[in-house]
């Protein structure tokens, strides 16, 4: 019975051990360099789920995003998700709408 306390604390020692070792993992230089810059969209009537920025050659940066109607369609992100296009003269916003580049089908699968 001793032993097999031993061998279990051991193991929990060795994964505590490991688990503190992920955490002070060195910062790669992009995530060193990144800044919080505020929200990019919101609208209370949506729900924004990832967002693919591109740089156009006069400047205007323009954010595809995926987006769902917060009403109680269930579910929502499958039967109405739709590519919302926006546009800024920087990278920093501030965005407005623009136009949905891609209209969800409105079924479920």
């Amino acid at each position: 019975m001793q032993r097999l306390f031993l061998i279990l604390t051991v193991l929990i020692l060795q994964t505590i051990s490991c688990q503190e070792n992920k955490l002070l993992a060195e910062q790669s230089f992009i995530s060193k360099n990144l800044e919080f810059k505020g929200i990019a969209v919101q609208d209370n009537n949506y729900t924004f789920w990832g967002c693919a920025p591109i740089q156009d050659e006069v400047g205007e940066t323009h954010l595809f995003v995926a987006r769902w109607p917060e009403k109680n369609v269930n579910p929502a992100w499958r039967k109405s998700s739709e590519i919302a296009h926006y546009v800024a003269d920087s990278p920093e916003g501030s965005f407005r709408f623009s136009d949905v580049a891609i209209k969800g089908t409105g079924l479920e699968t």
